[in-house]
């Protein structure tokens, strides 16, 4: 296994918190979030059901979360990744989301939606690698989590 694969598997474990310490309810109908989720749905037209399903996996509807390779906010983005879309405050709820969404939406014009949502967790690179969804845990589990989540 290539260093740059084993730092990827083992940054994806980090940042992709339990369902075991999620409180009962994530807040999702949190004003902040329902306001910049009803927003960008105007906007970009990305269903806010999968928006507010990327929200909880992502970051358990913590504005302010911060993973261990530096993904900021509801989306976790990366900053880099922010900036493409002109996200300069990612601990902004409503830029955090838009940019979010943005790049979810992108994804979704490349791929199918389970593949989409794995190129958002595991990055595009390694969607095309792998032709699909990668062999990583986290990321199959990841797809797996919000796909059950958009049947409810």
């Amino acid at each position: 296994m290539s260093l740059h694969l084993a730092y990827l598997l083992l940054s994806l474990s980090r940042t992709i918190p339990s369902t075991e310490v999620w409180p009962a309810r994530c807040q999702v109908w949190d004003p902040f979030i329902r306001d910049a989720v009803t927003e960008v749905k105007e906007i970009w037209g990305v269903p806010p059901d999968l928006v507010r399903a990327v929200i909880r996996q992502e970051s358990n509807c913590e504005a302010n979360a911060v993973s261990r390779v530096g993904a900021v906010g509801l989306m976790q983005l990366m900053p880099a990744t922010g900036r493409q879309y002109g996200a300069l405050d990612l601990f902004d709820p409503k830029i955090n989301v838009d940019a979010g969404v943005q790049h979810l939406k992108k994804l979704l014009s490349r791929y199918q939606l389970p593949i989409a949502l794995a190129a958002y967790n595991a990055g595009e690179a390694a969607v095309d690698r792998f032709g699909g969804i990668p062999p990583f845990r986290e990321t199959q589990n990841y797809v797996t989590r919000i796909l059950r989540s958009e049947e409810r």
